[in-house]
């Protein structure tokens, strides 16, 4: 395998990996709304780590576009 594959294939785990702890905060933030109606702040904070995910997310797929 070149260099080049090896850091294709860590940027697609990479992005994969942001990508479920994103659906997995935005989870939580879901559950908290429903069943703890007076912990925003809590579920905000989640949410606010979801869109850094989804975000880091973005970057990384940019930076495997410029690769292939």
């Amino acid at each position: 395998m070149t260099e080049l594959t090896v850091r294709m294939n860590k940027l697609k785990q990479q992005i994969a990996e942001c990508e479920r702890k994103a659906r997995e905060y935005e989870q939580q933030a879901r559950e908290i709304s429903v069943y703890q109606r007076f912990d925003n702040r809590r579920a905000n904070l989640l949410k606010q780590k979801a869109r850094a995910e989804r975000r880091k997310a973005e970057q990384l797929k940019h930076e495997y576009a410029q690769l292939r």
